[in-house]
């Protein structure tokens, strides 16, 4: 018998990470936002539901410093349950992510999206669907029913570590989502990072503005560049490729 080893080449690359998008869509073109859905989101509340490397006082310190579009709530992943905020008066800004397969076959590979989005809920939509649940089913169901009747006002993507790429290729998405809340799985992280990134979100929706993270940024800082040092971090020329034989 002849055996063939077949070499499977699962690249989980990154795309855009480090940047921010402002508006209701972060495929495709840029979208304007529906008309009354900015005036809707500052009439609510924001549920912040983030990662637990850092604890509730450094949250507080970077939205105390970014965010004044909205009040806030700063809600720990093992407290935050969803039916609780099912209603018009709650925006939320959680961890998420996609994986993408692109091709087929041997030649194929998967691409892992990580961001922080910024998002309200459906909540009539999302009750009707609940009520139609069994109590077990519905507690396993609710998450997933929620996320189909989200409307995003912005995306941060942030850039997973190596070691979590590599790992997010043997894991289904329950499990990836459990190390993004709990374990320490991204580059920039980081309270300086994350007060910037909001900043931004922050001013952007202040002044109703969409700002798209594929189109050209001619800011006036960047003019600082012929006189400044341009410092490039050096994970960003990370592409990390799980081989498997067969």
């Amino acid at each position: 018998m002849k055996f063939f080893s077949l070499l499977l080449f699962l690249s989980l690359s990154i795309s855009g990470y480090s940047q921010i998008s402002v508006g209701p869509s972060h495929i495709g073109k840029s979208k304007k936002f529906n008309k009354g859905a900015l005036e809707k989101f500052r009439n609510t509340e924001t549920i912040f539901v983030l990662s637990e490397t850092l604890d509730r006082y450094d949250y507080f310190k970077i939205l105390e410093a970014s965010w004044t579009i909205t009040p806030y709530q700063i809600v720990h992943i093992s407290d935050f349950d969803i039916e609780k905020y099912l209603s018009d008066n709650y925006s939320f800004a959680t961890l998420d992510g996609f994986l993408r397969t692109i091709g087929k076959g041997p030649s194929s590979y998967s691409t892992l999206f990580t961001f922080i989005g910024l998002k309200m809920y459906d909540h009539e939509k999302i009750l009707k669907k609940l009520e139609k649940l069994s109590p077990e089913k519905r507690e396993k169901k609710k998450m997933e029913i929620a996320e189909e009747h989200a409307s995003y006002f912005s995306h941060i993507y942030i850039y997973p570590k190596d070691e979590f790429i590599h790992t997010a290729a043997t894991k289904n998405m329950d499990n990836i989502f459990t190390s993004m809340y709990l374990d320490d799985v991204f580059y920039n992280y980081k309270p300086g990072y994350l007060k910037n990134y909001f900043q931004k979100v922050n001013d952007q929706l202040e002044n109703e503005e969409e700002y798209w993270l594929y189109e050209n940024d001619y800011l006036p800082e960047l003019k600082n560049l012929s006189l400044k040092t341009l410092y490039i971090p050096s994970y960003l020329s990370i592409r990390a490729v799980k081989n498997f034989i067969i």
